[in-house]
């Protein structure tokens, strides 16, 4: 009888293998570019891709940016069911540049899946990105400049003509690019902050008293999830920066945390921090909603580490 059992229970997993796996989860590195110039910015995209419904929240932490300057990040998401499963993919964009000539080695990132029930962890890495950065490469007027090099002494009426369009040409397109720069720099000043963003103080308050408004206007952020993450952890960003002088408005929580190490910051405190942090992404990045005291606890901390230190 024993053994009827066991064999009818095994033919009902073999029947349906969605039951013994409803849920995977992978992560994926690539690079826009496999070769840039010094200085040149490209995208460094991270891809978290489940299937299925996931029983357990997940953490992405970014890999060790060394060696590149982060100047902005980006994320979007999207969802597909192929043959009655639900398959989503996030993806979080970099956008980095690296002054350092030479092949460098961008560090697998992590995914880390939490159990609720025991609070052990999980860990799930990326492959490595490779990227060639060269001592130069080519400029906006570039072909042009070449062009302009192998200009020799006009000879006839008809080569002065040529000479004169090409300078024509050339100034035409310097004043493009200055309009469309100047274009750009009036857009971005007229600009709106985005949601969530925490205001600015008058310049009289004391860093830690902007501070604590900051979190107190963040507190009116609570329906909306990440707009109120993201207004805690910019708050504590400027403190972090006024206070102690951490460059901390363009770090990853990596470097964030390897700045504060540096910066001699008392365990008690960057414990406090990290968590914060930590549960932000959590939030912005994979998707995780939080509960009512998640988000009062998270708050609380953030106003403890504003009065500590």
């Amino acid at each position: 009888m024993k053994n009827k059992l066991t064999i009818l229970l095994l033919t009902f997993i073999l029947a349906f293998p969605a039951l013994a796996h409803a849920y995977q989860v992978a992560l994926e590195a690539s690079a826009s570019k496999p070769a840039v110039a010094k200085g040149e910015t490209f995208t460094y995209k991270l891809s978290i891709i489940e299937e299925g419904e996931a029983d357990q929240p997940v953490q992405l932490v970014p890999p060790d940016f060394t060696g590149f300057d982060v100047t902005g990040t980006f994320s979007s998401s999207s969802q597909k069911v192929i043959q009655g499963k639900a398959r989503r993919v996030t993806d979080q964009e970099y956008r980095i540049s690296s002054s350092l000539p030479g092949e460098h080695a961008i560090p697998p990132a992590k995914l880390v899946l939490t159990d609720p029930k025991t609070g052990a962890h999980q860990e799930m890495t990326s492959n490595p990105v490779k990227v060639v950065v060269t001592e130069s490469g080519p400029g906006v007027l570039k072909g042009l400049q070449e062009d302009i090099r192998d200009i020799k002494e006009p000879k006839t009426f008809l080569d002065k003509v040529r000479l004169v369009f090409r300078l024509m040409v050339a100034i035409a397109i310097l004043v493009l690019v200055a309009l469309i720069g100047l274009a750009i720099y009036l857009v971005r000043r007229k600009k709106k902050p985005a949601p969530g963003a925490v205001p600015s103080m008058p310049a009289s308050l004391a860093p830690r008293d902007k501070a604590l408004a900051a979190l107190a206007r963040a507190e009116t952020l609570k329906p909306d999830a990440k707009a109120f993450y993201s207004a805690v952890t910019d708050a504590v960003r400027v403190y972090l920066k006024e206070s102690r002088g951490i460059a901390t408005l363009e770090a990853t929580t990596a470097e964030l945390m390897a700045g504060t190490e540096k910066a001699a910051l008392p365990q008690p405190a960057r414990d406090k921090l990290g968590a914060i942090f930590y549960e932000a992404d959590l939030v912005k990045f994979a998707k995780h909603v939080p509960t009512d005291e998640e988000k009062a606890r998270v708050m609380e901390r953030a106003k403890a580490l504003v009065r500590e230190i």
